[in-house]
């Protein structure tokens, strides 16, 4: 799957972008450390924010796509997307709008792009990381993260066995 590289994570946060595209990156960047599904991230408030009995954040909340499971979800903050909570609180207007021009998705594509992160990616490398991008590439990148350190993305609570996003 196409998903982000620690590094380019990095040359992301680190890049200098327009005001325009300030925010936009730091809900991107939180929504990789989250790796839910764009429309449970963009329902997410402060209400799902929980703190943990040894001072670390976590989010809290029932997928959408699987609510009739009735399985929650709880997964932890880093220091960056803490920090990223507390300066927005959820309320990123970039999520607003999520196609066409000047929408979120569109954004996150500039953002790569303007960062400077050129990898080729696909079947054949035949398409810039930046156009293959979407908003699933948070998620990817969530899922690809935890699988380099060995955890398993059911443990997680990302995917029931069986699914066939996994597969």
């Amino acid at each position: 799957p196409i998903y982000l590289r620690t590094d380019e994570l990095q040359t992301i946060k680190d890049a200098e972008l327009p005001m325009n595209l300030q925010e936009v990156r730091d809900c991107f960047l939180l929504h990789c450390q989250l790796g839910c599904r764009i429309e449970d991230f963009r329902n997410m408030s402060e209400d799902n924010v929980r703190l943990h009995d040894n001072g670390f954040m976590y989010v809290v909340y029932t997928p959408a796509k699987t609510k009739a499971s009735g399985f929650v979800v709880k997964t932890p903050i880093l220091r960056t997307g803490a920090q990223i909570i507390k300066k927005y609180h959820f309320d990123f207007a970039c999520l607003r709008n999520l196609w066409g021009t000047e929408g979120y998705n569109h954004k996150i594509k500039r953002i790569i792009e303007l960062s400077g992160i050129d990898r080729m990616v696909g079947d054949r490398e035949d398409k810039k990381l930046c156009d293959a991008t979407s908003t699933k590439i948070a998620r990817k990148t969530y899922i690809t993260a935890l699988q380099q350190v060995q955890i398993d993305q059911y443990a997680a609570g990302l995917h029931t066995r069986g699914s066939n996003v996994v597969s």
